[in-house]
């Protein structure tokens, strides 16, 4: 009888496992897929501020802007974000 009793305890706890471990899978894979949008976008957003920062520069052939004090305020915050940002995606990308 103690067996019986032992073998159905035995079964519900493999069972309450079982669907916590399921659950736990479910949540994990849609992590999973924020975090991959996540670093998509911070992709895009780099190469997007990589781009301003390039037609900037272009727009600024000679440097007299970026030696300015107020707009070479500008081109150093695009610098520290560019910066920033492949920081960033190299301390979270895929690995």
């Amino acid at each position: 009888m103690i067996i019986y009793i032992i073998l159905g305890v035995s079964v519900v706890l493999n069972i309450a496992c079982i669907y916590v471990i399921w659950n736990s899978m479910q949540k994990i894979e849609i992590l999973e897929k924020y975090a991959s949008a996540f670093l998509t976008d911070l992709s895009n957003l780099k190469n997007k501020i990589q781009e301003a920062n390039l037609v900037m520069r272009e727009a600024d052939r000679l440097g007299a802007f970026e030696t300015d004090d107020e707009v070479g305020t500008a081109f150093k915050i695009i610098k520290d974000c560019i910066a920033s940002l492949e920081e960033a995606e190299e301390t979270y990308g895929e690995k």
